[in-house]
């Protein structure tokens, strides 16, 4: 699958190495954004921002309706999103006929302006996510500001507001959308880079495998050693590479042994496949 990854400031490092991306656009070098020219090319676009009185997304909002339209896949996280590709202020409120309902499948969309964010709840099995308290200025007391409110009408909620006051708490701050055919959208209505790299990197790993890049294999035997056998059917002579999900390489396969029911990725070696295998006793 040939994905891009665009860029308006920078992103958590660890992650991206790890998602082998296909292209890297960064507006800092090209001094634009790509238009459906580049957009079209790719199957799978993610679309980071945060820097909200930039509202570069704006320029291509008509190449990105085109792109989905022709069946590409979009996973978009932006602090101020809805307002930087709309214009105007919070609150907003859509119709049947417009494209964010019909295509993103949200109704209405609220900001939260205080400091008052300190992470998700995740929804539909997605993990939580904890605000990285080191990345957020001193005078913000280690919470975000400028979380917008997604009031979904079709779309699935994955992640929900965690509110330190308890004013918003468990109102939906991300989504993700299936549309006709192949489009789909997941959106995020904060940036990710302020949350915790291990929550992203098993968050990222997890939309990515709903979008049919990373392979799931889900086994429930009642002998951890067997599973790589009886899940793959490994010849003889062929070696496996297990690590955790913080990427700690962990040993073969034949030390399955060792591992507690958890989740886990192998890699066959010689190869660039990896399967996430999920124990469950």
């Amino acid at each position: 699958m040939l994905w891009l990854y665009l860029i308006c400031v920078p992103f958590k490092p660890d992650v991206i190495s790890e998602l082998k991306l296909q292209g890297v656009w960064e507006h800092i070098t090209h001094q634009r954004v790509p238009g459906i020219d580049v957009l079209g090319k790719y199957k799978l676009i993610f679309w980071y921002a945060d820097d909200y009185t930039q509202p570069y997304i704006r320029d291509v909002v008509d190449d990105i309706q085109t792109y989905l339209n022709a069946g590409g896949k979009l996973i978009l996280s932006s602090w101020q999103g809805i307002r930087n590709m709309l214009g105007g202020t919070y609150p907003y409120g859509f119709e049947p006929s417009d494209w964010l309902y019909g295509w993103w499948g949200i109704d209405s969309v609220g900001l939260v302006n205080t400091a008052d964010f300190v992470g998700t709840y995740g929804e539909a099995g997605y993990p939580d996510l904890q605000v990285d308290t080191s990345e957020i200025i001193s005078s913000w007391d280690g919470a975000l500001k400028y979380v917008e409110l997604l009031y979904p009408v079709e779309a699935e909620v994955i992640a929900r507001f965690s509110s330190r006051s308890g004013d918003y708490d468990s109102i939906p701050v991300a989504i993700k959308h299936d549309m006709l055919g192949s489009n789909c959208v997941v959106y995020f209505g904060f940036p990710l880079y302020f949350m915790e790299l291990n929550d992203v990197r098993e968050l990222m790993t997890m939309v990515l495998e709903q979008l049919g890049v990373v392979e799931t294999v889900t086994q429930r035997l009642p002998a951890i050693p067997s599973i790589v056998y009886q899940a793959y059917e490994l010849p003889q002579g062929v070696n496996v590479r297990l690590y955790d999900v913080m990427g700690r390489y962990l040993g073969t396969y034949h030390e399955l042994r060792r591992l507690k029911p958890g989740v886990y990725f192998m890699q066959l070696l010689g190869t660039n496949t990896v399967r996430k295998l999920t124990f469950i006793k």
